[in-house]
């Protein structure tokens, strides 16, 4: 079921995420899902280009959580609107904010490689990777630190019972839902959102899938590290979120992103791990790829943010 909600306060949000994590009760039985402690540290990867209108709003919306043991790697290619001059000022005061500035081999999969092995190289056990426009709602950071307990990967999805989106045209939704069953078809993916860009990993998942070997240099690369994970077998959950449109800026992707996307999908397909699995060649899993919700189906709708 895919809803659109209305908009509540922060505050309401926090109250309905509250009462959905003392609820849930799903199980992961994940190939590799053993239980981190309790102290593990999480790194938030936020890649941005051109969000100075969102950044600040952003960083102060995940330090008003008051989680601890959080750190923030915001991964800036060298943005003209100078976004990466507000974190620059900001990390003078903040210990926990990290600030990395492309000048060359820019692109959204570079950045995310990027901020991925710097998160490794500061001692991340998880690491939760969330754009930098508010159409990842912050207030879902905490669920994902739970649902990473019993899971290799989780998937912030928008097509589970309690998923959906916010200020996005009826076309818009048919060509995301049209898109993720084109690419479920094609790499035998059984998670309902596999385009999310909203996603944790625990740091060995990152470490095996060989981040320095990924091609992606644009999006795509959201599609090519969950190729890679359910490849190796990973626990894989799906958590239901509320994807917002953006309200400031403008959005980096177009038609034109989508068509190259979707020979991505193509290419990945027939590569020589894909045609192993066709085969039954490789040493795989697929059971291990179980869609969970770790917050209960009946109370699980939290909204957008209010800004």
């Amino acid at each position: 079921m895919h809803v659109i909600l209305r908009s509540v306060s922060d505050e309401e949000s926090m109250e309905i995420l509250r009462f959905a994590q003392n609820d849930r009760s799903a199980q992961n039985n994940g190939k590799h899902c053993d239980s981190p402690n309790a102290y593990m540290k999480t790194v938030v990867v936020i890649p941005t280009y051109n969000e100075r209108e969102n950044i600040a709003l952003l960083l102060d919306k995940i330090n008003s959580l008051g989680l601890e043991n959080l750190e923030i790697i915001v991964v800036d290619d060298d943005s003209p609107d100078r976004t990466w001059e507000i974190v620059e000022d900001r990390r003078r005061e903040d210990a926990n904010l990290h600030l990395l500035r492309r000048t060359e081999n820019r692109g959204r999969g570079l950045a995310g490689i990027a901020g991925f092995k710097h998160a490794l190289q500061v001692g991340a056990d998880c690491v939760i990777e969330m754009d930098g426009d508010f159409s990842h709602n912050p207030l879902y950071i905490p669920e994902f630190a739970r649902a990473i307990e019993k899971a290799d990967v989780v998937l912030g999805s928008r097509f589970v019972s309690g998923g959906g989106s916010v200020g996005r045209s009826s076309l818009r939704t048919l060509i995301s839902k049209l898109a993720a069953s084109y690419i479920r078809l094609m790499l035998g993916f059984s998670v309902k959102d596999p385009t999310s860009g909203f996603r944790c990993f625990r740091r060995r998942v990152l470490e095996e899938i060989d981040l320095s070997s990924l091609k992606a240099k644009g999006p795509f690369i959201v599609t090519e590290i969950l190729f890679r994970c359910h490849g190796k077998g990973f626990g894989i959950t799906e958590i239901p979120i509320v994807f917002r449109e953006r309200v400031r800026g403008s959005s980096k992707l177009g038609f034109g992103v989508l068509l190259k996307n979707l020979f991505g999908v193509a290419g990945l397909r027939f590569s020589k791990q894909g045609l192993h699995r066709l085969t039954g060649q490789a040493c795989l899993t697929p059971t291990s790829e179980k869609i969970n919700n770790p917050v209960g189906d009946e109370h699980a709708r939290p909204a957008n943010l209010e800004q």
